[in-house]
């Protein structure tokens, strides 16, 4: 999936926010996500961010960038 500027869940956004890229595999199967932040609110992306979010809690993100 992606959820970027000019998609259908994404149809205005401004620019030089910062992107956020998910997979996740399971035996053969995988799924990938790609986040433009910059899109308008929705239930659904807030949802996404919130999953991104707590994936960088877990994997302790915040070391690396800060």
């Amino acid at each position: 999936d992606k959820y970027a500027e000019g998609g259908l869940n994404c149809r205005m956004a401004p620019t030089d926010l910062p992107s956020a890229n998910t997979s996740i595999q399971i035996g053969a199967r995988m799924k990938s996500v790609a986040h433009y932040r910059g899109c308008g609110p929705s239930d659904e992306l807030k949802a996404l961010t919130e999953l991104e979010n707590k994936i960088d809690d877990i994997a302790g993100t915040e070391k690396w960038i800060r």
